[in-house]
């Protein structure tokens, strides 16, 4: 689809997520506005709230965030009215959350089309792929899902905040701290490289804090995070595992061999060989060592949604796939529901576990 067809003009794509926002239009290769979601050094009550889909998203928030992107110097839209909407969501939205946003789309900012589409459904498409195995680490959790030739396996969805990455950076930071006897800024422990698992210890970078004290940076201090993050009965390596073996045993060879890392937390480097590694290890329990398991992490990963919102909304048939301004009217903010299929319907919050 052409952004020159002035019926159709290509659509936003919007990704609200709970650390970072990204927003831009359907047919680039990475979001035009990227900005924090929560903004705690604000005067704003709104601006510090947090971004929370599974318990129900603030309306003012979220209407909030939207009009930041809108009113960024760097996005290509500027009135909302003339373009749909691609919203892309975080698994396990509760009903409440996901009607908020259709609402404030329709009412507040007058879109004339929406479309939604879950996460790491979208970041599948963005690697090329039409089956996988998505592993999504993002700010409040890490979810996994498996697809198969563009359908979601049924209770494929595993996800765990113990692995999210604030979780994870919070016990890295409570470690340091308690060793150094001080408060450590979170800027200096990402420039020691401590979220780097391709340094060996003699890379690592020393640093000094501003009253002078020199930190030096230990193995015990970076594993941590791997310790965090893997190995652990909510391991992601697990949650990876136990996604895949929900598929039927004729589709897990295809699973295995396409594991797409995905999300803001999987960008430490040497992150796909430990979590190979891991989920090896993880296999070797019920399968043979000649188990082929590959994982992708590509270097666009922390955009992977969106761009997957991105190539969803340049699409020819997107046209025939939205929700209108008269269908919505029609309907109230239920019509999405008709339209869409999504897994979760609930009032409640959904937290899938292992």
């Amino acid at each position: 689809m052409s952004s020159d067809d002035d019926d159709y003009p290509d659509p936003a794509v919007l990704e609200i997520g709970s650390f970072m926002t990204r927003a831009g239009l359907a047919g680039e290769d990475a979001p035009h506005v990227v900005f924090p979601s929560q903004d705690e050094s604000s005067d704003s009550n709104v601006a510090r709230k947090d971004v929370d889909y599974r318990g129900g998203i603030c309306a003012d928030k979220l209407q909030y965030l939207i009009n930041e992107c809108y009113n960024s110097p760097d996005m290509p839209v500027k009135d909302p009215k003339n373009h749909g909407v691609v919203f892309v969501e975080p698994l396990g939205v509760c009903r409440k959350s996901r009607e908020t946003a259709v609402e404030v789309l329709f009412e507040s900012f007058g879109v004339p089309s929406y479309f939604a589409a879950p996460s790491p459904q979208l970041a599948l498409y963005s690697s090329g792929r039409g089956s996988g195995t998505v592993v999504q680490c993002g700010h409040s959790a890490t979810e996994t899902i498996t697809i198969y030739e563009g359908f979601v396996i049924p209770n494929s969805l595993k996800s765990v905040v113990e692995c999210s990455g604030k979780k994870v950076i919070d016990r890295v930071e409570e470690f340091m701290r308690n060793t150094v006897g001080k408060e450590i800024p979170r800027s200096y422990i990402v420039d020691a490289q401590i979220f780097n698992f391709s340094l060996i210890p003699k890379e690592f970078k020393d640093f000094s804090l501003p009253d002078g004290t020199k930190i030096t940076v230990t193995e015990e201090m970076r594993s941590q995070y791997e310790m965090a993050m893997f190995g652990s009965p909510f391991g992601i390596e697990k949650t990876a595992y136990h996604a895949v073996m929900a598929a039927d045993i004729d589709m897990r060879r295809d699973l295995f061999c396409n594991v797409i890392l995905s999300g803001g937390a999987s960008m430490v480097r040497g992150f796909a060989d430990v979590f190979t590694k891991y989920i090896r290890e993880e296999a070797s329990v019920r399968h043979s060592d000649k188990l082929k398991i590959k994982a992708v992490a590509a270097p666009e990963r922390k955009y992977y949604s969106w761009i997957g919102g991105s190539i969803v909304g340049s699409l020819s048939n997107y046209q025939t796939a939205h929700v209108s301004r008269q269908q919505y009217e029609e309907c109230g903010p239920s019509v999405v529901y008709r339209w869409f299929h999504f897994g979760n319907v609930s009032d409640k919050p959904f937290e899938p576990r292992l």
